[in-house]
C-alpha cells in the first residue's frame, strides 16, 4: 500500500469520531465498503451526532448483510467439512429411550460380575455431565471408529458439527444399559464431554471414561489420560435427536 493511499485512510479515519484502534489494512478494508454504501465525511460527521442512530442502522445494513453472508457461507463450508471427516466412521446407530437418571453408580451394581476391568473411580460423584440426559428423551446414539488418532479437540468439533449431545461417563453406561450389542466387541467407545465435566486423576489429569465388550461376556469399563494417544480400536459415541425432533437450521448452529 502507498504511502499517499495510507494518509488518505489515516486523514479519514481522524475525521469520523467513533473509529476504534485497528490495524491499518483492516481499516482499509472497512473505509471502501463504507464509501461504496455511500458514505461521506460530512454523512459521517451526521450520524456521530445522531442520537438515535437511525443513520447508523441504515448505512451500516448492507456492509452487515455482505460480512453475514460470507461468514455463513465460510462457515457452511467448514462445518463440512468437519462432518466429512474419514477419521470418523460410522459402525452403529441405534435408539434410545430415558426412563431414569442415567448413573454410572446403578450400572456397576447391576454388572459387578461382568465387570473384567474396572476403575473404582468411576462414580457419579466424580462425573458432571455437561449435557445430561433427562427422562423421557428418545436419543439416537451414534458410534464412530476412529482412524489416524484425531485430537480431542477434533473429537469435540466433529460431535459439535453433528449438533451431537456428550455423553460422559453416564451417557456412556445408559447406552450400553440399552443397546449392548451394538458396541462392537474387541473395540472401546469413549464418553467425550468437555475438560471441566470430567474427573482428574492424583497428577490432575483429566480422564475419559471407557468402556467395551469383550468376548466372553466381560465388561471393560476404565479411565485414561485425555492427553493420552487414541487407537485403532477406539471409538466415540454422542446422541442426536430423532429427525422429527431436528429442527435447527444450519444458520441457527452457526449462530450458537
Amino acid at each position: 500500500m502507498s504511502n499517499r493511499r495510507s494518509f488518505k485512510i489515516e486523514r479519514k479515519m481522524t475525521n469520523i469520531k467513533s473509529v476504534g484502534k485497528i490495524g491499518l489494512h483492516l481499516a482499509s478494508k472497512l473505509i471502501f465498503r463504507l464509501e461504496k454504501a455511500g458514505l461521506t465525511i460530512r454523512l459521517a460527521k451526521e450520524i456521530s451526532s445522531s442520537p438515535s442512530n437511525a443513520l447508523a442502522e441504515r448505512m451500516m445494513a448492507p456492509v452487515k448483510a455482505n460480512i453475514t453472508n460470507i461468514a455463513i457461507r465460510q462457515n457452511s463450508a467448514e462445518l463440512k467439512k468437519i462432518k466429512n471427516d474419514k477419521r470418523f466412521q460410522k459402525i452403529a446407530e441405534f435408539k434410545i429411550l430415558i426412563s431414569a437418571v442415567p448413573s454410572i453408580d446403578r450400572f456397576i451394581e447391576k454388572h459387578e460380575q461382568e465387570l473384567g476391568r474396572f476403575n473404582k473411580n468411576l462414580k457419579d460423584i466424580n462425573f458432571f455431565p455437561s449435557d445430561p440426559l433427562e427422562i423421557d428423551q428418545e436419543k439416537t446414539a451414534l458410534i464412530y471408529r476412529l482412524k489416524r488418532n484425531p485430537s480431542n479437540k477434533d473429537c469435540l468439533e466433529f460431535i459439535k458439527a453433528h449438533n451431537g449431545q456428550l455423553p460422559n461417563a453416564q451417557g456412556l453406561t445408559e447406552s450400553y444399559e440399552q443397546g449392548s450389542k451394538h458396541f462392537p466387541e474387541g473395540l472401546f467407545v469413549i464418553g467425550f464431554d468437555e475438560e471441566a465435566n470430567l474427573w482428574c486423576d492424583r497428577y490432575r489429569q483429566p480422564t475419559l471414561p471407557i468402556l467395551g465388550r469383550l468376548p466372553g461376556g466381560k465388561i471393560h469399563f476404565s479411565l485414561a489420560n485425555l492427553k493420552g494417544e487414541k487407537g485403532k480400536n477406539d471409538c466415540i459415541i454422542f446422541f442426536v435427536s430423532p429427525p422429527q425432533d431436528r429442527n435447527q437450521s444450519l444458520s441457527s448452529h452457526i449462530q450458537q
